[in-house]
């Protein structure tokens, strides 16, 4: 049975579906996740073969592939094989008993110059609060940043794939989300090279499964899921599961990662951090779909 380790930075309910249900057991693949801590760490693993797929923002794979100032300060030879979502409740939230930013905010990110951290920068701009006029900290996975929100160790910060939902039940409250800033895609699968047959399975299933739920199928599974592995009640549970079948912000049907998406996440890079580069990655976006 081939092994491929996946990289994720919260709990995957399309990953965990397709174990339950034996998909990749079928098609003769151990699939394990492997938690990662951070951009930069993952696809420090990605290229050290720690993890075989990234499941990722694609902001992140256009930084690691074409963008010289990324954390790793050098390019890999990035593919992405499919979109899982367009970022399943993307959004940002202040933390328990702050009921408005001032110029105090303190905002936490993954990374300064990751995907999340400049949609947060582009919604806090459009909220009156103008780029480096506010204390930025480096936190890691989006499931850490939800701890220090609760905590009220930042003001706010951008959480999406239930960690939202966990939050508001801690006190936090959205103020503002991805889609104000245009079309968006919040995960994608990512592979260096040209991917073994594995690879491509593995993304293939992973693409089923998110028709099958767009479908209707496997309500109680996620619902069951969401609840174990991302600590939300019935109710939290429910209001996941649908967010997933939300066609703004939900899962994707076919894996298609379509341009206008990438091209609203290149779009906002391009407001904070310009560069010729950018150009240069808007050129190569087929390659970078090619599989």
């Amino acid at each position: 049975m081939k092994a491929v380790k996946v990289g994720t930075f919260t709990p995957s309910t399309v990953l965990q579906i397709a174990h339950t249900q034996g998909y990749f057991g079928s098609a003769g693949i151990e699939v394990e996740e492997i938690s990662v801590h951070s951009s930069p760490g993952q696809f420090e693993s990605l290229e050290a073969g720690l993890i075989d797929i990234a499941l990722t923002n694609p902001d992140n794979v256009i930084a690691y592939a074409y963008l010289s100032e990324n954390p790793l300060q050098r390019n890999l030879d990035l593919r992405i094989l499919a979109a899982i979502d367009r970022g399943l409740g993307v959004s940002l939230s202040l933390a328990p008993g702050v009921n408005q930013l001032d110029a105090n905010l303190t905002l936490g990110v993954d990374v300064s110059k990751s995907g999340f951290a400049i949609c947060a920068y582009a919604l806090l701009e459009k909220l009156g609060f103008e780029f480096g006029r506010y204390k930025i900290v480096d936190l890691g996975s989006t499931p850490k940043r939800a701890e220090a929100l609760i905590k009220g160790e930042i003001s706010t910060t951008i959480l999406n794939a239930g960690n939202e939902i966990r939050a508001a039940g801690h006190g936090c409250h959205i103020i503002a989300e991805v889609t104000d800033l245009g079309p968006y895609i919040g995960t994608v699968a990512a592979v260096i090279g040209n991917p073994d047959p594995s690879l491509i399975q593995v993304s293939k299933i992973l693409t089923s499964v998110c028709d099958e739920i767009l479908a209707g199928e496997h309500q109680e599974l996620v619902c069951e899921l969401a609840k174990d592995r991302l600590k939300l009640d019935d109710a939290q549970a429910l209001e996941h599961y649908e967010k997933m079948l939300n066609p703004k912000i939900g899962l994707i049907s076919g894996g298609i990662c379509d341009m206008e998406s990438l091209e609203t996440i290149i779009r906002i890079r391009s407001q904070y951090f310009p560069t010729t580069e950018l150009a240069n990655a808007v050129r190569k976006l087929p390659e970078l779909l090619a599989n």
